[in-house]
């Protein structure tokens, strides 16, 4: 399967929520609503579907967390630094390239190429 836009937006979307994953990961427990909202028709709240709705997120960040770790731990030099800079502290890609000195074409290319392997960990492609 190829890198579609569709593949690269969700990867990027996922980029740049890692942050704020590692802190919902790091506090656990505390992302539960505190209302019960009503479900499937009944007039009784049910707490339990937020239990296990909050267990089924945190089993989604954790996985990904993992396969995103996974990656960035073996990309190198200005590949890193590109994910790093773009999608954790969220500069924009003219920002980018004047801090790392590089053109468009090499950006996108180092960009894609992290993205192929961040898709393939996170299950987007094969």
């Amino acid at each position: 399967m190829e890198l579609t836009q569709e593949i690269i937006a969700k990867v990027e979307n996922d980029l740049r929520r890692y942050p704020d994953w590692i802190v919902r990961l790091e506090v656990g427990g505390l992302g539960i609503p505190s209302r019960a909202i009503v479900t499937g028709g009944s007039s009784a709240p049910s707490t339990s579907s937020l239990v296990e709705r909050d267990v089924e997120l945190s089993d989604e960040t954790k996985r990904k967390v993992m396969a995103i770790e996974m990656v960035y731990d073996r990309l190198h030099g200005k590949t890193k630094d590109i994910i790093d800079y773009r999608y954790f502290q969220s500069y924009n890609r003219n920002e980018v390239l004047r801090m790392l000195r590089i053109s468009k074409r090499q950006f996108y290319y180092r960009r894609d190429m992290a993205i192929g392997s961040f898709a393939r960990a996170l299950g987007y492609i094969e």
